[in-house]
């Protein structure tokens, strides 16, 4: 039962510390930023009046053209497959038909 507040203590006394441990230092002193000349405005001006969304430019990147020889290989890849998987697919579907148990009669507790 004397934990917590022996825990609580310790907390008061850390914080207490670590306080102290910072008040201790020297204080940095402050220096203010340097202050632009006119030259750097100047420039900075300029800068700033330039053409920031460039639509007046022309493009100058290419669309990218379409992977035809991809497109090709795929469908070719695609043609190959199918009739094996089509094959397949009936081959499974009639396992699955001759297995399937026989419907059942409706029970009059399933009706509502």
């Amino acid at each position: 039962m004397r934990r917590i507040p022996l825990c609580k203590l310790a907390l008061v006394l850390i914080g207490l510390m670590a306080g102290s441990a910072h008040a201790g230092r020297p204080l940095k002193d402050f220096a203010p930023s340097a202050q632009p000349t006119a030259e750097e405005l100047a420039q900075s001006k300029e800068r700033s009046k330039s053409n920031v969304d460039q639509y007046e430019e022309d493009p100058t990147t290419l669309a990218e053209p379409i992977p035809w020889a991809a497109f090709g290989l795929v469908v070719i890849v695609f043609a190959g497959v199918a009739p094996f998987a089509w094959r397949s697919y009936k081959k499974m579907a009639a396992e699955i038909a001759q297995n399937r148990p026989a419907p059942r009669a409706a029970r009059p507790s399933d009706e509502f």
